[in-house]
């Protein structure tokens, strides 16, 4: 996880949706019938008002011992519906938008939370 207030680093396994949010991907972990595919990631976003900077939230888009909730319309560039609203806190329904293009695009823009921490 990068640094409060820091960039956000290229990684195996991370697709850099903007300068506010990034998905680090997870492979299935168990011999089953997905292991080593990717089934999701954890999705990431700006939250200045936590300690570490960020918060995060899972989403699933193959079975596995996960429930399925997105369904993958395409891995590269990625594109996962239905729509990401993180669920944490203060942030509660304001971080809100889509993963198309490999690119976050907000439902909901948060920028006067960010702005209120800075």
């Amino acid at each position: 996880m990068p640094a409060p207030g820091g960039a956000i680093q290229d990684e195996p396994n991370r697709i850099i949706l903007g300068e506010h949010h990034y998905i680090d991907l997870m492979p299935e972990s168990d011999s089953g019938p997905n292991a080593g595919q990717v089934v999701g990631g954890v999705v990431y976003h700006r939250a200045p008002w936590n300690e570490s900077g960020w918060c995060g939230g899972s989403v699933f888009w193959a079975a596995g011992e996960h429930r399925v909730t997105w369904e993958l319309h395409s891995r590269d560039p990625l594109h996962i519906e239905p729509s990401v609203r993180c669920t944490h806190d203060q942030d509660s329904g304001l971080v809100h938008g889509w993963i198309r293009g490999g690119r976050w695009e907000p439902i909901a823009p948060y920028h006067h939370l960010l702005e209120a921490h800075a």
